[in-house]
């Protein structure tokens, strides 16, 4: 259609190409004012998600502590943020067409005004300006249709930004380019620094241990000391600030993410279980187990009733995050897992803490077998997780402050036997 206004009256042909840059102006000015309202829509959106995921799933607080008020509040200010802003945003999507259609509106007027003219000097026939009005006619459609397009792809782009944001965010650093067979589960923390902010506090300050295949190593400590940052350290969770953690004489960076991993297997307080059946959550650690493996698995940590006491045995739906499990059976699935990676280095973080004496006998029995023969760092606040460990470290401020087995550091006198006295550490 340009290509026929141009043949049939270059001159008018300019006129109408003065509504590209006009109605191009148009729209950004409309991208540039809706941006960060189409933002704030989205944000609210999510928010709102969240409100109602939150009031979903704590609707037993919500319940028990009479929140009702409270929950509706919340949703109904972040609902009425949604459509304060919707409006904004219609009413400039509805704004958009009658200026477009005023700008076009005046492009012809100009172009008729002029064709007038041209038609009196005898510059151009009526035949002529026939065809370039019907040509003219029919360009302005797809033209406004592309300037009221702005605010939709603004929102696209809004969007795209955000999957963009979290694609680009960097990969775990995998250089190493060795592997391990058959580790014996020797590990050493030499001059070991970690500082998660680079103007913050040493989280561990010149930490140094050796620990012996086979053996059992408790962390003791007050919250804050760096028990936990000794765990993150060795799947390379955490990174070093400065010193190295060897692996059988191996520095654990030298090792590719997937080999070193392969050596680790981690019973954590915080148990994560995905929305499956139980024998899917049990093989996710060894996929390739067989049904008979994941048995002996489930049987060695103290699940074998669950087993049996459902229809569906194995296959059981556990719901999300194992909702349908106590807690108890939850921390023991988590075991049964552990149990068939079968690795030689086991981490326990806080592993019983939040059980009631039934599911920790039960647990504590689970573990027991899950620990004979394996390397075994163990952070734990009771008494009964640590007194039997082969050495107990006590940490403070990210060092070593007292070693030693349970009888040696209570005949000692000093901060373990302190802390074993209070309720937490005794309970």
């Amino acid at each position: 259609l340009v290509c026929v206004l141009l043949y049939l009256n270059w001159q008018l042909s300019l006129i109408v190409a003065l509504m590209f840059p006009l109605l191009s102006l148009l729209s950004r000015y409309y991208r540039n004012r809706l941006k960060s309202i189409i933002a704030s829509s989205q944000q609210s959106i999510g928010t709102l998600n969240n409100v109602v995921n939150e009031v979903h799933q704590g609707q037993r607080v919500v319940k028990l502590f009479g929140g009702q008020k409270q929950a509706a509040d919340r949703f109904a200010e972040v609902n009425n943020t949604i459509v304060r802003l919707g409006k904004k945003i219609t009413q400039a999507t509805a704004a958009r067409s009658p200026f477009s259609e005023l700008i076009a509106s005046f492009a012809l007027a100009v172009v008729i005004f002029i064709a007038l003219w041209q038609s009196q000097q005898g510059y151009t026939t009526i035949g002529e300006f026939m065809a370039f009005i019907v040509a003219m006619l029919q360009m302005l459609s797809p033209i406004k249709n592309l300037a009221n397009i702005s605010i939709p792809m603004q929102t696209m782009f809004l969007a795209s930004d955000g999957v963009c944001q979290f694609l680009d965010t960097e990969p775990e650093k995998d250089t190493g380019t060795q592997t391990l067979q058959n580790v014996s589960g020797r590990l050493k923390f030499e001059n070991i620094d970690v500082r998660y902010h680079a103007d913050g506090k040493k989280a561990l300050d010149n930490f140094n241990l050796d620990i012996r295949p086979g053996e059992r190593v408790a962390l003791v400590g007050r919250s804050g000391s760096g028990k936990t940052t000794v765990v993150n350290l060795l799947p390379r969770f955490v990174e070093p600030s400065a010193g190295a953690v060897y692996l059988d004489g191996t520095n654990i960076a030298d090792l590719t993410l997937a080999n070193l991993r392969e050596q680790f297997a981690l019973v954590s307080q915080d148990v994560f279980l995905f929305d499956d059946t139980l024998l899917a959550n049990v093989r996710y650690s060894r996929p390739e187990a067989s049904e008979e493996e994941v048995l002996a698995a489930l049987k060695a940590a103290n699940l074998q009733d669950l087993v049996d006491n459902s229809p569906h045995g194995l296959h059981q739906p556990i719901g999300a995050n194992g909702n349908q499990l106590s807690g108890g059976q939850r921390q023991r699935v988590s075991i049964a897992r552990a149990i068939l990676k079968n690795a030689p280095i086991l981490l326990l973080d806080e592993a019983t803490s939040a059980l009631d004496n039934e599911s920790e006998r039960l647990v504590q029995q689970a573990l027991e077998r899950l620990m004979h023969g394996r390397t075994s760092i163990i952070v734990a606040h009771r008494l009964t997780t640590i007194e039997a460990a082969d050495r107990i470290i006590v940490m403070d401020d990210g060092h070593i402050i007292e070693q030693g087995s349970h009888q040696e550091l209570m005949d000692k006198g000093g901060y373990y036997a302190a802390l074993s006295n209070m309720p937490k550490m005794g309970g």
